[in-house]
């Protein structure tokens, strides 16, 4: 799916996500811990979406950077 809007950190316009469809309903993972015992987390959803650009409000005076390093990129979104 498409998200369409407008950010200056996306920059084309659009964000492909599988927010409708997500390839996780209902889970968990367990992670072990240093002192045997095992933490189990619960997940309710998560689906792939690419990332957008970041905008950088600290370092400049007055106006706003935006950092597109990783815009496009894929990420899973939990």
């Amino acid at each position: 799916d498409r998200k369409n809007y407008f950010y200056p950190d996306l920059p084309k316009g659009y964000q492909i996500t599988q927010m409708d469809k997500p390839i996780v309903l209902g889970g968990s993972v367990e992670i072990p811990l240093d002192d045997g015992s095992v933490k189990t987390i619960q997940i309710t959803r998560a689906h792939l979406e690419e990332d957008a650009g970041k905008s950088l409000h600290e370092e400049f005076i007055d106006s706003t950077g935006i950092d597109l390093n990783r815009a496009g990129t894929p990420l899973l979104e939990i």
